[in-house]
């Protein structure tokens, strides 16, 4: 994993593995040789028939709903990602800093963002998960909408509380442009039921 970011130009002093995350990506946390901390996400070769099979179980659960991403490359997808989350920042949305969306030397495909210290809600004591935190959450939803994005995994993981209480949303694999109002609201609508019931 050094060879295949320092390839892309990214060199990293440590590299520490931070779990798996959804879709089957394995998560890092690393810190780049200027001492920037960073936050990578890998689809390695041997991730691949997993993620294949996650893929289509979605597929065929929702093959009512519009799904174009469903058999998409991996490189494909991780470019997509990439994209929206930057579309995101740049409507004033708090998401991490996209660095990197590429494929490594031996196939694996990952994205490198800036690491925001924090937890997400599903990490956060519930006790601690008020009525302002939920509406700082939602104005970030909001912003997102004005732009007519749609997240489409809004859910408690991909929402991450910085250190000074400020809320992030992460993970744009599934979001869509020029999402409708009716696939906008129907998401919030749905959302709101499930961070509710949870809290």
């Amino acid at each position: 994993m050094h060879d295949a970011l320092a390839a892309a130009g990214i060199e990293v002093e440590s590299l520490v593995p931070a779990g798996m995350g959804g879709r089957s990506y394995a998560r890092f946390f690393a810190t780049a040789s200027t001492g920037e901390e960073l936050f990578v996400k890998v689809l390695g070769s041997e991730e691949r028939s997993a993620d294949l099979l996650v893929r289509l179980w979605r597929f065929v659960a929702f093959r009512g709903v519009q799904d174009e991403l469903a058999f998409v490359s991996r490189k494909r997808t991780a470019e997509h990602e990439a994209l929206l989350a930057l579309m995101a920042a740049q409507a004033g949305v708090r998401v991490p800093h996209v660095r990197l969306a590429t494929r490594g030397l031996r196939g694996e495909v990952f994205i490198v963002e800036e690491r925001v210290r924090g937890h997400t809600l599903d990490d956060v004591p519930v006790e601690s998960i008020d009525d302002k935190l939920l509406e700082r959450v939602w104005e970030q939803v909001e912003r997102l909408h004005a732009a007519r994005i749609a997240h489409r995994g809004l859910r408690r993981h991909n929402v991450l509380v910085d250190e000074a209480g400020e809320p992030w949303l992460l993970d744009f694999n599934l979001a869509e442009a020029a999402a409708s109002d009716r696939q906008r609201a129907a998401r919030v609508a749905h959302r709101r039921r499930g961070m509710r019931s949870r809290c």
